[in-house]
């Protein structure tokens, strides 16, 4: 009994400390996502001014 209460205690421990460190890693990672599609929207934008420049030169 004393085991298991000691046990019980342990893992809400445990829990208390992985709880933040899982949501901090959660934004980071919806960070890093909504950073790289931001990145890739800007790359298609320069391709598209790219394509825009050389179709107005061989005009």
């Amino acid at each position: 009994m004393l085991m298991s209460l000691a046990l019980f205690r342990l893992s809400c421990c445990c829990a208390s400390i992985l709880e933040p460190v899982m949501l901090i890693s959660s934004l980071v990672v919806s960070i890093v996502r909504l950073l790289a599609v931001k990145f890739e929207a800007m790359l298609v934008v320069v391709a598209l001014v790219v394509a825009l420049t050389l179709l107005e030169k061989r005009l």
